[in-house]
């Protein structure tokens, strides 16, 4: 590490010890009115041992982002990579995951499930920032409460409701011919009847030759606020066009980073997401909430394989319902509160790949349902007990068809299992100003629907992940200033992945997908805020992670894409009510490339990024300069070794620019 960036990190470390994150909000006194993903109903106060932090609309805004991934990146123990740069091929991991990120942390939009039964990653930018309330973040395991792939976290994107009369606009113009228009408007009518539609139109040329992006988001949500609770529909439509500009050698990278490895590459994917609900008060202390939605996603695209064009055509009919009854029970040390649900979840997937000498062919269905209860119980004024568990069972079917130069093979089978998942923990209020906790949990992952299909020749089914999650953390918060320190240890059993040294289903070691033997993840995090008068706030991070294999071939390696530091350091200032500036220092340490389990190959290299916002107001009207990677910084955000193509690399975007106007009604 060099001499400055082992600065900034001790200069954040020690910042941390009297700060929580200006994003975060994690005590009654500064928390938004409600959290939801604790509990999975609104809360006005965090009774749960779990670790929850909450990202503002308001800090969203003052960090000028334009994307989730530039929000998420730096929050706690989370650790992204994003090929391009551009938000749109993201993965986000919590708590020492990896290239695995997007299937062992559960990220939600409203509460709806936004990952998928393959192994598609879920699609961050599906979703528009602008159109983003707040998002609340669980650090450790919710296999209880969430059930399958909320092993590392959980990550709840909230959208914003309608509200009284209220309108805006915004234009950003930027680097790579980066052009940007949003809109929301919305009404809340006396009758209780609300209305909100927002649009947003982008399109950028993207740092890499043969990147640019086209996409159109759109989202319509109408409710009715009654006396007895809250009915609501929404409808949600996203198109993108992408062009892909694949990985390239360090040769490559190093002759010029910013070229392609071919100009055929593209994806164009159209998502639809409906959905119906709303909460019902049965009773003064008992409630209803419900759930129906339906994603339906479309994606097509060319991908060049060994100098053959290929086809491929994906669709993905998601159907979740997730009714529950949330409820208080009178004890004699305060009213308990109870949470009981049932979890349904349909999907149908498919698969179409062509070239001029193969056709492979994919469907699949999987049906997963689960039933799940939790209660919070105070045992004085203090001192609060959490206490969870779930059946989860899952089903899959899968039909494929290949066929390689006149040679045709199928593949039919069925795959049901089924598991238990428990937590149990303990919350207590020391002082006004500390909180202590702790808590475990049995997280739990189901193999999707391709990890099945492509495991090794004569294999049997791959086992449900599983495993234990301990955590504990102390919280204090005093006069503005917060501090939170946070400790645990993830251990996994039949953990899912691609192993590039396994036998494939042909019958060949080019890899396939395994059960490794078992693995450990054991971090801490320190996270703070510290004000300095009225006009200025300044934050930190600092997290440490050691992701190794405990058993197996592998035992005592790192897993691959995990960086065992990681540091955020945040100023916040604001001279006058008219300008503001933000200004970040993200440090991401050294990892492992994807695919290296044996340890031989070089990490990728560390990197410091700096990203500044200055902001300035009058009266409607809005101007705000985003600079992303100030300093320049040349590197790659993922890389992959491979027995055949050696070691490939994404190179990140250099230094950006974002100018945005905007205007906005009360």
């Amino acid at each position: 590490m060099s001499s400055a960036r082992l600065g900034v990190a001790a200069l954040a470390a020690m910042a941390s010890l009297s700060a929580l994150p200006l994003h975060a909000a994690d005590e009654p006194a500064t928390v938004p009115p409600v959290i939801v993903t604790a509990t999975r109903s609104a809360q006005s106060t965090v009774t749960t041992p779990a670790s929850v932090s909450v990202i503002t609309r308001e800090a969203i805004v003052a960090s000028g982002a334009t994307q989730i991934a530039e929000v998420l990146r730096g929050q706690g123990a989370i650790q992204l990579s994003d090929l391009y740069g551009d938000g749109s091929r993201v993965t986000v991991g919590l708590r020492g995951f990896g290239v695995t990120g997007g299937d062992n942390t559960l990220v939600l939009v409203d509460g709806r499930r936004l990952n998928n039964t393959d192994i598609a990653g879920p699609d961050f930018s599906s979703i528009d920032l602008g159109d983003v309330e707040r998002i609340e973040i669980i650090q450790g395991s919710a296999g209880a409460l969430y059930g399958d792939q909320a092993v590392g976290g959980v990550i709840n994107i909230i959208t914003r409701s309608a509200s009284a009369s209220h309108g805006e606009v915004q234009g950003t113009v930027g680097s790579y011919a980066t052009r940007t228009v949003r809109a929301l408007v919305s009404e809340r009518f006396d009758s209780g009847v609300g209305i909100k539609l927002s649009a947003r139109i982008h399109s950028s040329d993207n740092y890499r030759d043969h990147n640019q992006i086209d996409t159109h988001r759109a989202a319509l949500l109408t409710d009715y606020e009654h006396d007895a609770g809250r009915l609501f529909a929404e409808l949600r439509y996203s198109d993108e066009s992408l062009q892909l500009p694949g990985d390239l050698t360090a040769a490559q990278v190093a002759q010029d980073r910013r070229q392609s490895k071919n100009d055929t590459d593209r994806s164009d994917s159209e998502t639809v997401v409906a959905r119906v609900g709303g909460s019902q008060r049965l009773s003064d202390n008992w409630q209803l909430e419900a759930e129906l939605g339906n994603r339906d996603e479309a994606v097509d695209g060319l991908l060049e394989f060994f100098g053959l064009l290929n086809t491929l055509s994906q669709r993905r009919d998601h159907l979740t319902f997730t009714p529950r009854l949330v409820g208080t029970v009178p004890m004699g040390s305060g009213d308990a509160l109870v949470t009981a649900g049932i979890d349904w979840d349909g999907v149908d997937y498919q698969l179409d790949s062509r070239s001029m000498m193969s056709t492979f062919l994919q469907n699949a269905e999987q049906e997963m349902w689960a039933v799940y209860g939790q209660t919070v119980v105070p045992f004085g004024e203090r001192l609060t007990g959490t206490f969870g568990a779930r059946y989860a069972e899952v089903d899959n079917s899968f039909d494929e068809f290949n066929e390689f130069l006149g040679f045709a093979t199928t593949q039919r089978f069925d795959v049901t299992d089924d598991t238990t998942a428990f937590e149990a923990g303990l919350a207590y209020q020391a002082t006004p100003e500390v909180r202590l906790f702790a808590r475990v949990d049995t997280p739990f992952r189901f193999a999707k629907v391709d990890e099945n299909a492509y495991r090794a020749l004569g294999s049997r089914p791959l086992d449900t992940q599983t495993g234990a999650s301990w955590e504990g953390g102390a919280e204090w918060s005093r006069h503005g200033t917060h501090a939170k320190l946070l400790l645990y240890r993830l251990d996994l059993e039949d953990e899912l992945g691609f192993d590039p040294s396994a036998p494939d289903p042909f019958g060949f070691n080019s890899g396939a997908n395994v059960n490794f033997d078992d693995t450990r993840r054991d971090g801490f995090t320190i996270e703070g805020a510290m004000p300095a008068g009225n006009e200025v706030t300044f934050t930190g991070q600092f997290s440490y992670t050691d992701a190794t294999f405990t058993g197996g071939p592998y035992r005592g390696n790192e897993i691959p894409m995990v960086a065992p530091q990681t540091t955020r350091i945040g100023i916040d200032l604001h001279p006058d009510p008219a300008w503001s500036l933000f200004t970040e220092a993200v440090y991401v340490g050294k990892r492992r490339l994807d695919g290296d389990f044996t340890n031989s190959r070089p990490r990728l290299d560390e990197v410091l990024l700096l990203n500044v916002n200055l902001r300035y107001l009058r009266g409607p009207f809005s101007a705000e300069l985003r600079v992303n990677n100030l300093g320049n910084e040349l590197y790659n955000d993922y890389g992959t070794t491979s027995a055949f193509g050696g070691d490939t690399f994404y190179p990140a975007p250099e230094r950006r620019l974002f100018l945005t106007l905007g205007y906005q009604l009360p």
